[in-house]
């Protein structure tokens, strides 16, 4: 999807967010943590599209949550609770307390504690 629309030319939609989120997934499933990482990060730019964003959209939180996986798994533990207690933030703002990445995201800022 994302070539056919012409991402790879340099075209830049909000709609290619939820493709660059599966693509960072399947990225980070096949240990490509480079690239899981920046698909993350392309996924988060698309989402501010204000300067609220960054602490109020849920898409934001979901790529910073994408970004905190991918930074665990490259080992930058700092950097991924950095990226993770931003994604919190408008995770629980967009999303509200309940939602599923709002729950995965306190988790996984649980088990880095003290590392």
């Amino acid at each position: 999807m994302l070539r056919e629309r012409g991402y790879y030319d340099g075209k830049r939609r909000s709609t290619f967010q939820a493709a660059l989120m599966l693509a960072s997934a399947a990225a980070l499933g096949a240990h490509r943590v480079d690239s899981a990482l920046a698909l993350a990060r392309e996924a988060r730019a698309l989402a501010m599209l204000d300067s609220l964003a960054e602490a109020r959209s849920a898409y934001v939180g979901e790529a910073r949550l994408a970004e905190g996986r991918a930074l665990l798994a490259g080992a930058d533990t700092a950097g991924a609770r950095s990226s993770l207690e931003r994604g919190l933030i408008a995770l629980r703002s967009g999303g509200g307390p309940e939602h599923p990445f709002t729950r995965q995201t306190e988790i996984l800022l649980s088990t880095t504690k003290g590392q």
